[in-house]
């Protein structure tokens, strides 16, 4: 009785993760597209982490990361994250400077970078999914999120698929279904 009772709860809990998800619409890929370094602005992800977008899109990207912040458990970013300056590299957003020192060592944007789906592997993450990074870079990443665990409340954090993997998308490595 408790089991089925359990897993009703399970299964209604992940429905409405999904559903708010859902809600909060897909990134569109477009808001990353640029054709000058001018199309381009720096600002944070929903974690807080340096990001780059398209300066036309940041409204939406501001709406995305408000709705999308109750439903994700994240590492918090360094208070002393570097500014970095946003330009067009390829006709995609991408930071120049994409360094943060915390109390886990220095994560690197340039972890993330990719050319094609192959270089990219899945890591675990600090709450216990996956992340997709540089196969180059996997090591280092590990032993980072390996050490945010310490640091990270994961209550409420989103879990993988079973069907997740790494892809490359717009020279990023990001998890895909």
């Amino acid at each position: 009785m408790f089991r089925k009772l359990f897993a009703t709860l399970l299964l209604l809990a992940a429905l409405t993760t999904q559903a708010y998800a859902q809600d909060c619409g897909v990134a569109d890929p477009d808001w990353q597209l640029c054709s000058t370094d001018s199309d381009c602005a720096a600002t944070t992800n929903v974690c807080g982490f340096p990001a780059s977008y398209n300066a036309k899109h940041l409204e939406d990207v501001k709406k995305r990361n408000a709705c999308m912040a109750p439903m994700v458990s994240c590492a918090v970013p360094p208070k002393d994250a570097p500014v970095s300056e946003a330009y067009c590299k390829e006709g995609s957003c991408a930071l120049k400077e994409a360094v943060a020192e915390g109390p886990c060592g220095r994560f690197d944007l340039g972890w993330l970078t990719c050319e094609q789906d192959s270089d990219c592997t899945l890591v675990k993450n600090s709450c216990g999914g996956s992340a997709a990074y540089h196969k180059d870079h996997a090591e280092k990443a590990a032993s980072y999120n390996q050490c945010l665990t310490k640091q990270v409340d994961c209550r409420g954090a989103l879990t993988d698929s079973a069907t997740a993997k790494a892809a490359c998308v717009k020279n990023t490595c990001t998890l895909a279904e």
